[in-house]
């Protein structure tokens, strides 16, 4: 696990605890001694909360000194990986965190998911980037295409005033064919054409 990784993991735990404590003396929060705050207004997910969230950042506080050291990425406790324990730890964390201290607890919840939101940042990036590049790539196979149809039609339009001087030389039309590379049709038509101007 990154440096940056455990450590948010770890302020994010410690700021979760300092804002359950926040929200215990609010009386958001339910402790025994606290009964008659808001239990009017608590709903179920302020009760839930109130004894699961507490343990809660302190596990995952653990769980980033845990992670932060060497070669524990690979070891499991009862048939499960310890990093797949460490993310079913931070979302049940940020889930009822969110769900029982509300506004104060999103930048624990932020600094405990920053890996996610990290990976998902990368992604989208990575998502611009490459349609940035697509987008420059068709726009010039656009330029490439334009300047290729301009020249292709520079070039017939000098090889069929080329034919038409030849034809009015008297030239063979064969010739005129080998020279300019146009059709034997094409000069025929042009025999044509010059003919009714004149």
């Amino acid at each position: 696990m990154k440096f940056y990784q455990w450590y948010s993991q770890a302020c994010g735990g410690i700021l979760g605890i300092i804002s359950c404590i926040y929200c215990y003396l609010r009386g958001d929060l339910l402790i025994y001694s606290n009964l008659n705050g808001n239990f009017d207004i608590i709903s179920f997910n302020g009760i839930l909360a109130s004894y699961i969230l507490y343990p809660l950042c302190f596990l995952t506080f653990i769980m980033a000194i845990v992670m932060a050291l060497p070669n524990t990425s690979n070891k499991k406790i009862l048939s499960v990986e310890i990093t797949k324990i460490n993310s079913i730890l931070i979302y049940l964390t940020t889930l009822v965190g969110i769900l029982g201290c509300n506004v104060y607890f999103i930048i624990p919840a932020l600094l405990l998911l920053i890996k996610d939101l990290m990976y998902a940042f990368k992604y989208c990036k990575s998502k611009i980037n490459n349609n940035q590049t697509s987008t420059i790539k068709n726009n010039d196979i656009e330029k490439d295409n334009q300047e290729l149809s301009d020249a292709s039609e520079q070039l017939l339009s000098t090889k069929t005033e080329m034919a038409i001087n030849l034809l009015n030389k008297n030239a063979n039309i064969n010739f005129i064919t080998e020279v300019t590379g146009l059709s034997e049709d094409f000069v025929s038509n042009l025999k044509r054409v010059d003919l009714t101007k004149k």
